[in-house]
């Protein structure tokens, strides 16, 4: 048997017990792999809206500022596309217990929407324009009706308008989407794009801005797209660590698809990208219930284990111990529950969805001034 050198033994002895979840020095070495996720604002009725508005779109860091204002003073405003995101599964990874526990003893999570259909989603993602459409006015805002952009660039996108919610299946393309904390968005949704609104100006990799710049200009207007992502568990929806995720459902607005856009003439533009959680007040289900998993599912669990731990280990330089990791993991997850999830939508999905949605639109609509 080959005697390791005094250092080579020594990173083995360490990686061993990281692997085991009984040394703490996983948190430097592994430190990109453990990260809490965003930060979340608490938002209800009484809340002081603007302050949460700031709160909300502030991204981290030093010199991180919530944007500002579009300060051209322009009354004229037109709303080209109004979508929101429902959430109908969320999956996570959720850290193994124990102060000690490190990547190998983690498991996915995934909590599933039932009983909520594609026409009270709907119905809530046209409320919920209604309703914007409302607040723009009650600011002081003359609000053109959507035909106002028939003569402009949206002129193609328009002819899209009004089909059925859109289904998206984890894993697909729309993971691609750029968030504000820059982390693989992971879950199922429906999609749905307000009526007669385009239903195709969100893209964040199509060429240049799309046609709201030359729309603003022909309009002299600022034009408007919005897109909200409401989830149903109160946990991110990354495929990082999440602190705290238990079995109380809890309605969210995510930063994995919520932002505005304004377009102004002179091509001029502002973004504003959601950049934490906000825990909306209401719930739509007392408790998720748990179901078991299938074996498929539980093989596909460690797997992803073994792969955070391991993926963990080589961007620390020691690659030489996957065999070490691997049984490390596997014994882990031997013992873990199933990791899945249901959550029963009652009668009262629509109503509870569109309360919360009003009250995150109260909040988004302090980015904009009163012209």
């Amino acid at each position: 048997m080959t005697k390791l050198p005094g250092r080579a033994a020594l990173a083995v002895s360490a990686l061993t017990l990281i692997a085991l979840g009984s040394a703490p020095a996983h948190a430097g070495l592994l430190g990109k792999l453990t990260d809490s996720g965003p930060k979340r604002v608490e938002l209800s009725e009484a809340s002081d809206k603007a302050a949460a508005y700031k709160e909300a779109f502030t991204p981290a860091g030093m010199f991180g500022k919530a944007p500002e204002a579009p300060s051209n003073g322009l009354r004229k405003v037109v709303v080209a596309g109004f979508q929101v995101e429902f959430a109908t599964e969320q999956k996570a990874i959720a850290r193994g217990a124990g102060a000690g526990a490190g990547l190998a003893s983690t498991t996915d999570v995934i909590y599933t929407l039932k009983g909520a259909s594609d026409a009270q989603m709907q119905a809530v993602a046209d409320r919920l324009h209604a309703a914007f459409l409302a607040k723009l006015r009650d600011k002081g805002f003359e609000v053109l009706p959507v035909s106002a952009l028939a003569q402009t660039g949206y002129q193609e996108s328009l002819t899209k308008a009004n089909q059925a919610p859109a289904h998206h299946e984890r894993g697909t393309a729309i993971d691609l989407l750029i968030t504000p904390t820059e982390k693989e968005v992971d879950n199922a949704s429906v999609i749905a794009t307000a009526k007669d609104t385009a239903p195709d100006v969100f893209a964040r990799y199509t060429a240049g801005l799309g046609p709201g710049p030359g729309a603003a200009d022909a309009l002299q207007a600022n034009v408007i797209h919005l897109r909200l992502k409401l989830n149903f568990a109160r946990f991110e929806e990354s495929g990082w660590f999440n602190p705290e995720i238990d079995n109380q459902p809890q309605n969210m607005l995510s930063p994995g698809g919520t932002f505005m856009q304004v377009f102004m003439p002179g091509g001029r533009h502002i973004d504003y990208p959601l950049a934490n959680s906000v825990v909306l007040p209401h719930r739509l289900a007392d408790k998720a219930v748990p179901v078991e998993a299938t074996t498929g599912q539980t093989a596909q669990r460690a797997a992803g284990g073994a792969a955070r731990a391991l993926g963990g280990f080589l961007k620390g330089g020691l690659s030489g111990a996957s065999d070490i990791v691997g049984g490390a993991v596997g014994a882990a997850h031997s013992t873990l529950a199933s990791g899945n999830y249901e959550v029963a939508a009652g009668a009262d999905y629509e109503e509870l969805l569109a309360q919360d949605g009003m009250l995150a639109l109260s909040m988004i609509i302090e980015a904009l001034a009163k012209p």
